[in-house]
């Protein structure tokens, strides 16, 4: 069994490799910088505190995106939310090039969002997207079609 100092090593080593998705995923499901580094934080927490698969290379990135969705859940459904107005920040996370792209994809809504990051950006098949959402395969191929029709529209606006 792995005495503290290795769980922290391992921990550091992790958010290390994964904190770019981590954070790019909270950022594009709640559209606030603010709210995006709360849930790093907290998933950071939850894997020094969680039974967190860190020594299992295959599970461990999939552990982090539900637990990130998760925690992402958890502060749009919650009550302090709902009374904050966030702020747009997406225009110091873009380039110029970007930015239009950003918006928009910013304005879909959170499932679209969420299935287009993780298929595109993270190279996840919609298969393991829908096992990460805890949706049918189906289900997402029907998001993933939406959101490209959706955004094909506004970008051609």
């Amino acid at each position: 069994m792995p005495d503290n100092s290795e769980i922290r090593a391992r921990v550091e080593l992790l958010v290390e490799r994964y904190s770019n998705m981590i954070f790019r995923l909270a950022y594009q499901n709640t559209g606030s910088l603010t709210d995006a580094e709360d849930i790093f934080g907290d998933v950071c927490l939850a894997m020094l505190t969680k039974k967190a698969p860190l020594y299992d290379e295959e599970h461990i990135r999939n552990w982090l995106v539900r637990v990130t969705l998760n925690k992402c859940r958890n502060l749009t459904a919650s009550s302090a939310r709902r009374l904050n107005v966030s702020l747009s920040a997406a225009s110091s996370m873009a380039s110029p090039v970007h930015e239009d792209i950003l918006s928009e994809v910013m304005s879909l809504p959170p499932k679209y969002r969420t299935v287009l990051y993780l298929h595109y950006y993270e190279g996840y098949s919609i298969a393991e997207v829908a096992d990460l959402m805890h949706a049918k395969p189906a289900t997402v191929g029907t998001w993933l079609s939406r959101a490209r029709k959706r955004l094909k529209i506004l970008l051609e606006e």
